[in-house]
């Protein structure tokens, strides 16, 4: 019996007329033909919850350029901040991610429910955005100073944090004449408000009106300055303002 075997190596040209008119015919009526059959379709993921109002047909080019991926630009127009950092080269952005790719840390069509912002609170490494944390700043909780929130959203920011000891604490002392209260580390250490500092350079005679002479520089602060708040100014009104008036009256 004889067994019909599939033709190898066969060329398009052999399956075209042979005749030149003909062929450019075949040619135009097979193009035709495969242009007039349905495209496949591609149904993407949802976008995030913070992306949801471009989940539209008709928004994709606001991320996607057409066969160019996702070029940063697109993100940096809309996350001004971000784009602000990159370019002083502060923060997280400016100093680690300043040649990444947006999307390789944050990861769209995902689903609505998916967190594009993903950051391991235990193993995140805070030196990286250029503030360190140090003694007791280490045990407070992220939230306790990122507390901003995204604009026009109730969703966590991590920006716009501040970096002041005053920016998280206020201004404790309130304020002086002669000297700046808000050096905080010039009495202060991050290991501890009540614990001054072991450089103290706090100098009484010099930054206020009240130098510490005689058996005043053997005394303890507080033995004056009654409460922490009160390490401020306080009023002086002569000897009586600590000390009771030894002589009799009269």
């Amino acid at each position: 019996m004889k067994i019909c075997r599939p033709t190898q190596g066969i060329r398009l040209e052999t399956l075209l007329p042979q005749s030149a008119s003909l062929r450019r015919r075949s040619i135009y009526w097979c193009t035709l033909l495969l242009l007039s059959l349905p495209l496949p379709s591609f149904s993407a993921e949802p976008l995030s919850r913070s992306h949801a109002k471009f989940d539209d047909n008709n928004q994709c080019t606001r991320c996607h350029d057409i066969f160019g991926g996702i070029p940063r630009n697109n993100c940096l127009d809309c996350h001004k901040k971000i784009a602000a950092r990159l370019k002083s080269q502060k923060g997280y952005h400016g100093r680690v991610a300043a040649t990444a790719k947006c999307h390789s840390c944050h990861r769209e069509h995902r689903g609505r429910n998916f967190d594009i912002t993903p950051l391991n609170r235990r193993t995140f490494d805070h030196r990286q955005t250029g503030w360190a944390l140090t003694g007791s700043h280490r045990g407070v909780p992220c939230r306790e100073c990122h507390s901003a929130k995204r604009p026009g959203t109730s969703r966590d920011s991590f920006l716009d944090s501040p970096t002041t000891c005053q920016g998280c604490h206020g201004s404790y002392h309130g304020s002086a004449q002669k000297t700046n209260l808000d050096r905080c580390e010039n009495c202060h250490s991050t290991s501890g408000w009540s614990k001054l500092n072991r450089k103290l350079i706090f100098d009484h005679g010099r930054e206020t009106r009240f130098p510490l002479t005689g058996e005043h520089q053997q005394q303890a602060c507080e033995k004056c300055h009654l409460g922490k708040r009160r390490f401020g100014p306080i009023k002086i009104s002569g000897c009586e303002t600590c000390h009771q008036d030894p002589h009799p009256q009269g």
